[in-house]
């Protein structure tokens, strides 16, 4: 088995262990099912797996700490589920991902320095979720980055490690906007965000 498509197919119940046995699989497709449970750490096995798209479900549980192991996987998609936990630091060593798609979750702590390890990763959405703490400066080298949504988070600090002439952001939303009734601060500082969002939700252009 190369691929592993059943994207909308009504499907429930869990991923099976038995997964990390399609070891030449390159896709697995999973979409807009209702499978549950977690990502069985198994998955690692798949170590010729390009894309793993599973959004739009309900699994939980944390993203594996062996994702880091699939070092031929470009297209993660995982948003719209109920994944908690952090971030992994494992996540730097799979350098050739060109985007993660992790909105929409409950992942929380801060952002993994190692994401400085992705230098080929062009889209990072990681809105709506409960991660914390300031940007770590090994961001800096991800140089590819086009497309950066960090906002409804509880970030704090500044975004500007992703401000520098390196990195060419066509999108970058963030909540660096305050609110007015009561009047806030913004959350987090920011010069080259494109949208700046704030703790009601409202988003506005960063002029």
């Amino acid at each position: 088995v190369v691929g592993l498509v059943l994207s909308s197919n009504n499907l429930s119940g869990f991923i099976p262990l038995e997964i990390g046995a399609l070891e030449s699989c390159t896709e697995i497709k999973l979409q807009d099912n209702s499978i549950s449970g977690s990502i069985p750490p198994e998955i690692s096995r798949l170590t010729k797996l390009r894309t793993f798209q599973a959004n739009s479900n309900s699994i939980s549980g944390p993203i594996p700490d062996t994702i880091g192991d699939l070092k031929e996987l470009e297209h993660i998609s995982v948003q719209e589920n109920q994944l908690f936990g952090p971030i992994p630091q494992s996540i730097g060593n799979a350098t050739n991902l060109v985007d993660i798609f992790a909105q929409i979750n409950q992942l929380s702590g801060p952002l993994p320095t190692t994401l400085g390890n992705l230098v080929n990763l062009q889209e990072l959405f990681l809105e709506q979720n409960e991660l914390t703490g300031v940007v770590p400066v090994e961001c800096a080298a991800m140089t590819s980055l086009r497309n950066l949504w960090l906002s409804k988070n509880s970030f704090t600090g500044g975004m500007n490690t992703f401000c520098n002439a390196d990195i060419r952001l066509q999108l970058f939303y963030a909540d660096c906007l305050g609110t007015s009734f009561p009047e806030t601060p913004p959350q987090v500082e920011c010069e080259c965000c494109t949208i700046c969002c704030n703790e009601d939700r409202d988003c506005l252009p960063n002029n």
